[in-house]
C-alpha cells in the first residue's frame, strides 16, 4: 500500500501535467479524472513499481472512457431528439439542435428541468408528475407553464442571435 506521505508527494509534482494530459482528451472533466486516478492508486493493495506510469496510464484510460461515454450520451440524446416530436416541436416553430435545447434545459432549476423531461419526453401526466416529485398537481402545472416559457424564450432568442451573427459575418465578406 502506497503511503499518504507518497501520495502527496506525488500530487504536488505531477498533477498539473496528470491533468494536461486528461485535458487532451476530454477538458470539462480533467481534474475529476485526475482526482480519480489518485484515489484508485490510494485504495490499491499494493504499490505500483512504478507510481508515476500507473497514474499516466490510469488517468488516459479514464480520459478515454469519459470522451467515449460522453459520445455515446451524446449520440443517444440526438436520435432521441431526431425520433421525437415533443408538443414545441412543430412546422412553425424556429428549428433548433438537441446541443441548443440541452443548454437551454439545463438554465431552468434542476426541478423544473424534471417536471419538462417527465411531462414531454415521458409522457407523464401533471397528477403522475406531483406524486412523484411530492407537489402538488397544481403546483407542477403552474411550474411546467413557466419552465416550458423559459425554454421558448430562450430557444427563441438563441435563434435570432444565431441569425443576427450569420447576417452580420455576409455582411462583412461583401
Amino acid at each position: 500500500m502506497i503511503s499518504p506521505a507518497e501520495i502527496t508527494v506525488l500530487w504536488r509534482k505531477h498533477a498539473s501535467g496528470l491533468e494536461l494530459l486528461a485535458r487532451a482528451r476530454f477538458p470539462d472533466k480533467a481534474d475529476d479524472l485526475v482526482q480519480e486516478a489518485f484515489i484508485r492508486l490510494a485504495k490499491q493493495p499494493t504499490a505500483p513499481d512504478d507510481p508515476l506510469s500507473w497514474l499516466l496510464k490510469t488517468v488516459r484510460n479514464l480520459a478515454i472512457d469519459a470522451a467515449r461515454s460522453e459520445a455515446r450520451r451524446k449520440r443517444r440524446e440526438q436520435l432521441f431528439y431526431e425520433t421525437q416530436s415533443p408538443p414545441m416541436r412543430d412546422a412553425d416553430a424556429p428549428q433548433f439542435s438537441a446541443a441548443e435545447l440541452n443548454v437551454a434545459l439545463h438554465r431552468l432549476t434542476a426541478e423544473d428541468r424534471d417536471i419538462v423531461i417527465a411531462h414531454l419526453w415521458n409522457s407523464m401526466t401533471f397528477r403522475q408528475i406531483a406524486k412523484a416529485f411530492s407537489m402538488s398537481s397544481s403546483t407542477v402545472n403552474r411550474r411546467y407553464l413557466r419552465a416550458l416559457q423559459q425554454l421558448k424564450n430562450e430557444l427563441g432568442t438563441a435563434k435570432i442571435e444565431k441569425a443576427n451573427t450569420i447576417e452580420l459575418g455576409q455582411r462583412a465578406k461583401t
